[in-house]
């Protein structure tokens, strides 16, 4: 659920994204008291807030670190949205070349 959440988001599909989390987490009882879920209910709600809530996504990274090192790939799906949707390159990157090549060629070849 997470993954497909953040796909969507980096493909600035908001509207999807919130159907897909709603619907798949209204339907389990284990995936509504997850912390992870909790983390991309949170994401979902200070994304629509866009340029204006950076702090806010930041602050939200930082308070679920245990969650979000579950998957590496969590932390670049961040990277790209935190690049779209705020318009900040992730710390440390020299652009955002690499992770969005890397990001939709695995959306791409499906892995």
């Amino acid at each position: 659920v997470a993954k497909a959440v953040l796909e969507y988001l980096c493909l600035t599909n908001l509207k999807d994204a919130n159907i897909i989390f709603t619907q798949l987490v209204n339907e389990s009882t284990f995936l509504k008291t997850s912390s992870l879920m909790g983390f991309i209910k949170f994401l979902l709600l200070v994304v629509e807030k866009e340029r204006d809530a950076f702090q806010l996504f930041q602050f939200l990274r930082d308070s679920y670190p245990t969650s979000l090192k579950r998957d590496p790939t969590l932390n670049q799906y961040l990277d790209v949205i935190g690049k779209i949707y705020f318009g900040v390159d992730p710390p440390g990157s020299g652009g955002l070349g690499n992770i969005l090549s890397s990001l939709m060629k695995s959306l791409l070849d499906g892995e």
